[in-house]
């Protein structure tokens, strides 16, 4: 009985389709291997997240710790990433300086180095996923910085005493701000571009010479630590 042509054009399809799909399964799957390697690993459940700014006397680096961990090195006059650490009661420190700071899960936290001593102060986060968000961050001894649009008819976030700071949530753009010491104009700082869901800390501290110096940062969280 002669074999039916259908019947052989069905298996001979089958066969392909078989050895398609073994050939895409070796190209595709080791691709997913290697993907999964560009991507930092999830925090761990509960985690809150602490970043360290480190204004001490010393131009070095120093260590950062939070319970007996310690993380990367930062400069002097530099900031840190977020990194998670478990929430609860911890002892926080960098150099010889430490503070002790209750971490709420999903809190942000910053802790500053300055004057040889640690101060905690705890960010808020960006509730609206289409905004961004401006932290601003007094971290001179004067009592009245303040941030505003260039041409100084909005107020940004309102003056600030020494060792607070601010947040204000933003539509996504690039702005052009100044720093404010008083009445007068301080700093002029140059564009800035504001993403989504991405908070930008923009940092002001005091030189050894008496002027006003801003960092503009944006907020990054470093899992790999």
């Amino acid at each position: 009985m002669p074999f039916p042509a259908n019947l052989f054009r069905r298996t001979l399809v089958k066969k392909s389709v078989s050895i398609f799909v073994a050939l895409l399964g070796l190209m595709v799957f080791p691709s997913y291997a290697q993907d999964a390697g560009l991507y930092d690993p999830a925090p761990p459940a509960g985690s809150a997240f602490v970043r360290f700014i480190n204004l001490g006397a010393k131009n070095e680096a120093c260590k950062p710790d939070i319970r007996g961990k310690s993380y990367d090195s930062i400069d002097q006059n530099k900031v840190g990433p977020y990194v998670p650490a478990k929430s609860g009661d911890a002892e926080l420190k960098l150099d010889a300086a430490s503070a002790k700071e209750t971490l709420e899960e999903g809190g942000y936290y910053t802790v500053v180095y300055r004057g040889d001593a640690l101060s905690v102060i705890k960010d808020d986060a960006i509730k609206n996923p289409v905004k961004s968000m401006v932290a601003f961050y007094n971290l001179t001894p004067r009592n009245d910085i303040s941030l505003k649009t260039a041409d100084g008819k909005v107020d940004v976030i309102k003056s600030l005493a020494s060792g607070k700071s601010g947040y204000r949530e933003i539509n996504a753009v690039t702005v052009k701000l100044v720093v404010y010491d008083g009445a007068r104009k301080a700093v002029t700082l140059k564009p800035i571009i504001l993403k989504r869901r991405e908070p930008t800390a923009i940092i002001v501290r005091e030189t050894a010479n008496g002027k006003l110096a801003v960092r503009v940062v944006a907020a990054k969280t470093d899992t790999t630590q």
